[in-house]
């Protein structure tokens, strides 16, 4: 994998430019070939850390919707429950069970 370096690259000129001014003489070719590699792998796991910082967060919204559904389907039990068997005043606290839903209280703010 080629992907660009772009500080390394930025690097490269100075080192030469180092080593041409001055007696100091070392392998810029292979010192620039590891700080190649090194920056490709710091930028290989930064991605691989957003891709989990990122499947953390879907993760957490999954499991609200999960909740939010969950909590619905008691409320929609109450009010089957209430009409079949023809309970009007069941209705009522299905309807206040409906108004205490987080998602419910937030919207109607």
């Amino acid at each position: 994998m080629n992907s660009p370096t772009p500080e390394t690259d930025a690097l490269r000129d100075s080192l030469w430019n180092l080593v041409e001014r001055t007696s100091v003489s070392f392998h810029v070719e292979q010192f620039l070939k590891l700080a190649r590699k090194l920056e490709r792998e710091r930028d290989e796991a930064k991605r691989e850390i957003i891709f989990w910082i990122e499947s953390d967060k879907r993760f957490k919204e999954l499991q609200e919707t999960r909740a939010e559904r969950d909590q619905l389907r008691k409320v929609a039990d109450a009010f089957a429950t209430s009409v079949f068997n023809r309970d009007i005043y069941g209705i009522k606290p299905a309807v206040e069970l409906y108004n205490q839903l987080p998602h419910v209280q937030e919207r109607n703010k």
